[in-house]
């Protein structure tokens, strides 16, 4: 841990904010792939059963 901070220490100004942003980035990235992975299933039911009730209500009312 001690290296890394020592690497860090020695960027130069312009470099640590573009790690800090490249950090903050990932960070968020991270989050919302997290999120989708977990909401995934649940809007892949509701899309079926909002087509299922409007392929089942085309059908009906033929």
């Amino acid at each position: 841990m001690e290296l890394l901070v020592k690497a860090f220490e020695r960027l130069g100004e312009e470099n640590k904010l573009l790690l800090k942003k490249a950090l903050f980035a990932g960070v968020i990235l991270y989050v919302l792939l997290l999120a989708i992975h977990d909401l995934l299933p649940y809007a892949l039911a509701a899309g079926g059963c909002f087509y299922l009730y409007r392929w089942l209500s085309k059908n009906n009312t033929t």
